[in-house]
């Protein structure tokens, strides 16, 4: 994933690169769901199809390094997630202000 000789070579500390590059997918799970178990089951997901995409995608295109298709991927599903979450979080909460709505109006 992150070439620990050429990275450190040049002194940027690895540890960091790693987890911010682990980080991502729980982030963008976490702007789609509220549920900690959806937003496991997510994260996984999409780290299992941008390395098996990336991985796939570079026999399509040869010339270019398998780590850059799984980066390009995974960021494509932050991006997607950043554009979609709002939206997502914006229904939940109309859905729960939705009963407190209709008591406010009874009564």
């Amino acid at each position: 994933m992150i070439d620990d000789d050429s990275t450190g070579a040049q002194g940027f500390p690895t540890s960091y690169m790693r987890e911010a590059y682990l980080r991502r997918f729980p982030l963008a799970a976490q702007r789609l769901s509220a549920s900690p178990f959806a937003v496991s089951v997510l994260s996984v997901a999409m780290a299992v199809l941008a390395a098996d995409g990336g991985i796939l995608l570079s026999f399509q295109f040869p010339t270019v390094k398998p780590s850059v298709l799984i980066v390009a991927i995974s960021f494509a599903f932050y991006v997607v997630a950043r554009l979609v979450g709002p939206a997502i979080a914006s229904r939940r909460r109309d859905r729960s202000a939705a009963p407190e709505l209709a008591e406010l109006t009874r009564g």
